[in-house]
């Protein structure tokens, strides 16, 4: 496998500075208008494209936001992940998607490779395992913010968007029994998850 282009290589096969050949890939008028096209063309020539996540780090702004669920199943998270990454790119972010596969561990490993690639916000439906969130309560001090989304755990210092359950139900078993139903039946998930 060929190695990747560099800036570096950019500027010694056109005998130039590497301050140059960065300037005349962002367009920048110091640079004249042939010299900026000598710079596309070598880049394009030695296949360079640039590496966002140095460029992150350097201006501490990765433009990556992580969206971390339990499973990618057919009905719910297919549709929220959509919606997520339309958001982002409108805005000029990348989106990060990571199942836990409902195991609080695997969650836990998520949240480490989030703060290895400086996400710039994490959007998590808690795990069915997850009865505490000591491994998240220390992300907004790094300065990744937390929004839970579909399950949160009772007295969460995190910003939420769910759906009031109890008056779903309500509003189902309404439904049911105005439709003549008799015999109804709840199935219910991980009861430390509100």
């Amino acid at each position: 496998m060929q190695k990747r282009a560099t800036i570096k290589d950019i500027a010694k096969a056109l005998d130039i500075s590497v301050s140059t050949v960065s300037r005349g890939l962002r367009d920048h008028p110091d640079i004249s208008k042939e010299m900026r096209q000598l710079i596309k063309d070598k880049a394009k020539e030695l296949n360079y494209h640039p590496n966002h996540i140095a460029a992150g780090l350097r201006k501490r702004s990765s433009k990556i936001i992580a969206l971390i669920i339990p499973e990618i199943s057919m009905f719910f998270f297919p549709s929220v992940i959509k919606g997520v990454e339309e958001v982002a790119r409108e805005n000029g972010y990348q989106l990060l998607v990571l199942q836990s596969n409902d195991d609080l561990e695997h969650e836990k490993r998520n949240i480490q490779m989030c703060l290895d690639h400086s996400v710039e916000g994490i959007l998590i439906s808690l795990s069915n395992k997850t009865s505490n969130i000591d491994h998240l309560i220390n992300l907004p001090a790094s300065g990744i913010p937390v929004v839970f989304f579909d399950k949160s755990i009772e007295n969460s210092p995190f910003d939420e968007v769910v759906i009031d359950d109890e008056d779903v139900a309500f509003q189902a078993v309404k439904n049911l029994v105005h439709e003549g139903c008799k015999n109804i039946a709840i199935i219910l998930g991980n009861e430390n998850l509100l």
